[in-house]
């Protein structure tokens, strides 16, 4: 019989997707009758056919079968607030929140490390292919300090500044997507680590400056030099952290999420030139390849990729053509001073340029603009 692509997801007794016929049926049955119980599996199997079901059905009997408990978040907040002189109020805030359930995408048939064979009859059930399914084992911490300082429009100038130092923990970073998956989905615990979002400090200040309307000088005057307005974003932050992989299958899994053990000290000094930071962020010499039928002994996240800066800049005119008709002149600055903000690193310890950075974000953009208004 022709090989074919089944995908399975259940949710109480709807059902979506398969491209057996008789397979839909019995596996529809089968949820259908599952003691009432609210079911959410995923299922991406290649190679199955019909002449496979019983050990599909056996091998969701097996425990794989996953029973998805809806989200749960607790979000805290409290803040205190003050006002000074007649523009100024200064807030400081706790931010906090807690996710628990979140979905992950985790293998459920990896190979298994000892036998001999290749990797697709060393798998749990080698008469499948790769199994990924998504579970509700994702879970989140946040908490932050925010401080704000707010300038109100006063003399044509406003200001707004904000400062985060905050610390976010999780399992499975954007659902456990790419490097983020966990290297054992039985072992959901050892992937807590630094959240690929985390950002411990960030800073970003705005200001508009409404430029004098010269209302006692000529209308030539007031029209050319009055009304302009300039404003300006500046963004400051320190880097995420990222991901140290072996780049070889040691574990014998097949999921290729394998982490190196850590013999040394991967940071290296603070003071060297931007070229040698680019040549080699951190120190691979203090990574070597996991053992064979291991894991690694590294957590995820271990390393924190370069801090990124920008200010954007921009001027705003409005002239007066007639009654109702108006046209906006506007001109727009990102990254208005060219910083180079650096990737973060390759961090694969097989790669020839393992601790390379080889990217950066986009240099200075000019943007400008005419809107006729009417």
């Amino acid at each position: 019989m022709k090989p074919a692509s089944v995908r399975v997801v259940v949710s109480g007794s709807a059902w979506m997707g398969g491209s057996l016929g008789s397979v839909e049926s019995a596996l529809y049955r089968m949820f259908e009758q599952a003691n009432d119980e609210v079911i959410f599996v995923v299922y991406s199997i290649s190679g199955a056919s019909e002449m496979l079901f019983k050990q599909l059905v056996a091998m969701l009997q097996r425990g794989i079968r996953i029973r998805m408990i809806i989200n749960r978040f607790a979000d805290q907040h409290i803040s205190v607030q003050r006002q000074l002189r007649q523009s100024w109020v200064f807030t400081g805030a706790y931010v906090g929140s807690k996710g628990n359930h979140l979905e992950s995408t985790k293998e459920v048939n990896p190979g298994v490390f000892g036998p001999a064979g290749n990797l697709q009859q060393r798998r749990r059930f080698p008469d499948f292919g790769s199994i990924g399914i998504t579970s509700a084992e994702g879970n989140m911490t946040y908490h932050a300090m925010q401080l704000t300082a707010n300038r109100r429009l006063a003399g044509g100038v406003t200001v707004l500044a904000n400062y985060t130092w905050s610390k976010n923990i999780d399992n499975a970073s954007g659902n456990g997507a790419g490097d983020q998956s966990p290297r054992d989905g039985s072992n959901f615990s050892a992937e807590k680590a630094l959240s690929s979002n985390h950002i411990p400090h960030r800073f970003v200040g705005s200001f508009i400056w409404e430029a004098p309307s010269f209302h006692r000088t000529s209308p030539w005057a007031r029209q050319v030099l009055g009304g302009w307005e300039i404003n300006g974003i500046c963004t400051i932050e320190a880097g995420t952290y990222f991901n140290v992989v072996s780049g070889r299958d040691n574990s014998g899994t097949g999921i290729n999420l394998d982490r190196p053990d850590l013999v040394g000290n991967p940071y290296l000094p603070s003071g060297r030139s931007k070229a040698d930071r680019i040549a080699k962020w951190f120190d691979p010499a203090a990574f070597r390849q996991n053992a064979p039928g291991t894991f690694g002994n590294i957590g995820r996240n271990l390393l924190q990729g370069p801090a990124k800066a920008s200010v954007d800049l921009g001027v705003v005119k409005s002239f007066f053509v007639r009654e109702r008709h108006r046209v906006q002149f506007r001109a727009e600055a990102f990254n208005a001073f060219n910083r180079v903000n650096l990737d973060n690193p390759n961090a694969n310890i097989a790669a020839p340029a393992v601790g390379r950075i080889t990217g950066d974000s986009p240099p200075r953009v000019f943007q400008l603009a005419l809107r006729y208004q009417f």
